[in-house]
């Protein structure tokens, strides 16, 4: 009683004395609210470099305003349209097979009644997510190496030509997809194994006594049980088709693959940080950030007329 009439009180006497009351939990959260205003609002005044001919001697402040100057350079430019092209279809490609390769792997492994070897497939399915882009590449040449790579030494022990997989651009969007389902599906499969542990376990017994099997278990309880937070994932996953994964293929790619695998995140890198076209750079950043908030809304919006949860 004495609790609550201190909450009480503490709301009644305004922000700062609710501050003060909680200040312990204000305090916990501190750091986050550093980082985020160090690492994500603070940088944003450097958007107004998309508007400006940059100088380096004059800083951002002394740099003159160039108006939409680069942003009609990003939309007449040549060159910008190959990356473009092949962020989208790398990003399509991911979504179409490494979306649901974590679903599928939650699933299968929700079946698993051994707790034991439940968890042991789980952590070594998870634990590629914590290797850098660098090691996993290191890995990936090595597998695929024409000099003692373990694929190359299978493909001759059955009779096959050897094939120089990361310098031939057919195979370097197959290579990337299949890392990143390597890589990242275990991890996403956590945020499913979460969402089926909280379904009721008396479902799975009513369908049982309805005579269903292992997959209609799986398709008439599973699935729908899980549906909104699979729903959660793929709006985040659709506003993000323009926002390459950098470290990726800028490690398992090459200039002999560019024409297949250059995307907007190593094309900005190579036009700004090494070609040093800084307002340049920064018009192609702002542009896509625009385009991914209306992709958001767009998916958002969508899944609200289909009738499904969604972020807001």
């Amino acid at each position: 009683m004495a609790d609550h009439q201190k909450e009480n009180k503490i709301k009644g006497n305004g922000i700062f004395s609710r501050v003060i009351g909680f200040r312990a939990l204000y305090l916990m959260v501190l750091p986050l609210i550093i980082h985020y205003m160090l690492f994500f609002y603070l940088p944003m005044y450097g958007v107004t470099l998309a508007f400006k001919d940059f100088n380096t001697k004059l800083g951002i402040l002394g740099s003159s305003w160039a108006g939409l100057k680069y942003f009609e350079q990003v939309f007449t430019d040549g060159d910008f349209l190959i990356p473009l092209r092949n962020t989208i279809v790398i990003s399509f490609l991911k979504l179409l097979f490494a979306f649901p390769a974590p679903i599928i792997l939650a699933l299968l492994l929700n079946e698993i009644q051994i707790t034991g070897f439940k968890r042991s497939v789980q952590t070594v399915l998870y634990l590629p997510r914590f290797l850098s882009w660098t090691i996993a590449g290191g890995l990936l040449f090595n597998l695929l190496s024409v000099n003692g790579g373990i694929v190359i030494e299978l493909m001759k022990f059955f009779g096959k030509e050897p094939v120089n997989f990361m310098t031939d651009d057919r195979y370097i969007r197959t290579i990337l997809v299949a890392s990143t389902i390597w890589k990242e599906a275990g991890w996403g499969m956590i945020i499913y194994l979460a969402a089926l542990s909280s379904v009721n376990s008396e479902l799975y017994e009513v369908a049982m006594i309805d005579g269903a099997n292992r997959w209609g278990l799986i398709r008439h309880v599973s699935l729908p049980s899980i549906k909104s937070t699979i729903v959660l994932v793929l709006i985040l996953s659709v506003s993000g088709l323009l926002n390459g994964n950098f470290e990726q293929v800028y490690v398992l790619s090459n200039p002999l693959l560019f024409d297949k695998a250059d995307i907007i995140d190593t094309y900005v890198f190579r036009a700004g940080i090494q070609g040093g076209r800084i307002s340049y750079s920064a018009a192609i950043g702002l542009s896509r950030s625009i385009v991914s908030v209306i992709l958001l809304l767009s998916a958002n919006y969508s899944a609200k007329l289909l009738g499904e949860d969604s972020i807001f």
